[in-house]
């Protein structure tokens, strides 16, 4: 019952900023299962700011 109470205040929280700060992802990670998720779409994002498409598109 806890862990759903902390998962609503998460989604609350996600609603109310628009994002997770990355200390609340990386600590209610642990419990969610959420870390590995956060950190791939954080260095995808980092990927796509980079504008180095040439590994995507990189011919064989």
């Amino acid at each position: 019952m806890a862990s759903k109470a902390i998962g609503v205040k998460l989604k609350a929280l996600r609603l109310k900023n628009g994002f997770l700060q990355d200390e609340l992802a990386e600590s209610a990670g642990v419990s969610f299962g959420l870390f590995d998720e956060w950190k791939m779409l954080k260095q995808f994002h980092a990927w796509i700011q980079s504008n180095d498409y040439s590994r995507f598109w990189a011919e064989p």
